[in-house]
């Protein structure tokens, strides 16, 4: 999901990773890019959480997600 840089847009993802299995967030970006998706749509930054809003319909809430992944982002010192 892009979210809004100072600079330009980035492309952030937020993930649930496995319980009990380490998440690595450069493994996870290399995986990403190993798919052959376009350069442009790779992740610079990603945010492990325990848990993705979702609908009654089972869709992604996606209202506010922008902003909170510049808190997010804010918080970890990017």
């Amino acid at each position: 999901m892009p979210f809004p840089d100072a600079t330009s847009v980035r492309v952030a993802a937020v993930v649930v990773p496995t319980p009990g299995v380490a998440f690595d967030r450069q493994s996870f970006i290399s995986a990403v890019a190993a798919t052959r998706v376009g350069l442009h749509k790779v992740p610079v930054e990603v945010f492990p959480v325990p848990s993705i809003a979702r609908s009654t319909s089972d869709r992604v809430m996606r209202a506010g997600m922008a902003s909170r992944l510049a808190a997010m982002a804010a918080e970890a010192g990017n």
